[in-house]
C-alpha cells in the first residue's frame, strides 16, 4: 500500500508539473509569435520569474526555452503528447534532444511508458 501510494503521489505531482510546464510553453510560444524581433521575451519573463519567486529553481532563460519547445513539438500531436505528460520532465527532455523525426519520438515515448524506462534506460 505505501508503494502504490508513493507511486500515485509521485504520479499526480509529475501531471502538475508538466501541466505548468506545457502552460508556460504555451505563453511563450503565443508571446514569441507575436513579439518583434529582439524583444527578448524569454529573458524578460526568466527575470520576472526570478525576481518574484526567487527560491524558485528551473525557471531560467534555458529551461524557459524547453519549455517553449516541449509545447511546440507535441501541441498538434495527438498520439505522442499523451505518452508525453506520462514521463518525467527529465525523459521528456532525453528524448526531445535526441530524436529528430515525430515517429522516432513517438517510438521512445511509447517504449519508455510500456517498459517503464528510467531516466538512465533512455539515454542509453
Amino acid at each position: 500500500m505505501i508503494e502504490i501510494a508513493k507511486t500515485r503521489a509521485y504520479q499526480a505531482a509529475n501531471k502538475v508539473l508538466l501541466d505548468l510546464y506545457w502552460n508556460v510553453g504555451t505563453y511563450i510560444h503565443r508571446k514569441l509569435e507575436a513579439a518583434e524581433w529582439g524583444e527578448g521575451v524569454v529573458e524578460q519573463l526568466a527575470a520576472y520569474i526570478a525576481s518574484r519567486h526567487p527560491d524558485i529553481k528551473g525557471f531560467n532563460r534555458r529551461n524557459l526555452f524547453r519549455m517553449r519547445q516541449f509545447y511546440a513539438i507535441y501541441r498538434a500531436d495527438e498520439k505522442a503528447a499523451p505518452l508525453a505528460r506520462q514521463l518525467s520532465w527529465s525523459q521528456n527532455l532525453i528524448i526531445v534532444s535526441k530524436c529528430r523525426r515525430p515517429a522516432e519520438r513517438e517510438f521512445y515515448l511509447h517504449m519508455a511508458v510500456r517498459e517503464r524506462w528510467s531516466k538512465r534506460d533512455l539515454e542509453r
